[in-house]
């Protein structure tokens, strides 16, 4: 069960990488983890980072 600390890191992490790939444009892994997001945050959210850059209408995100 993910805590409140968890939930809020997660979604500070969603939020950083969508505005950056926003900013930006298509961002490695390397890129991302650079921005002080952790591996596991990064393997935990990918799917939910994918989907605000679609949903953005940025669909270079797979």
């Amino acid at each position: 069960m993910k805590s409140k600390t968890a939930t809020a890191e997660d979604k500070r992490d969603i939020e950083l990488a969508v505005s950056k790939t926003l900013e930006l444009g298509s961002m490695s892994d390397e890129q991302v983890l650079a921005l002080g997001i952790s591996p596991e945050s990064l393997a935990r959210n990918r799917n939910a980072i994918a989907a605000a850059i679609r949903a953005s209408g940025m669909h270079f995100a797979a």
